[in-house]
């Protein structure tokens, strides 16, 4: 049951971080895309949340 709830709260993050990104490259900046940052976003906070929520604290 834990690992399902990490797995889908991972997969809601992976879902939504490149959805939200801003991103326009051009043909001379294809390198650049690894660098690009992520605005604040009330929807990536809240993925975020939710999967610190599931991880819980870390015990070591």
């Amino acid at each position: 049951m834990y690992e399902e709830q990490v797995r889908a709260a991972a997969w809601r993050v992976q879902l939504t971080l490149p959805t939200r990104t801003p991103c326009s490259i051009g043909a001379d900046e294809a390198d650049s895309s690894a660098g690009t940052t992520v605005e604040p976003s009330v929807h990536i906070d809240q993925v975020l949340t939710a999967l610190l929520n599931v991880l819980g604290p870390s015990t070591r």
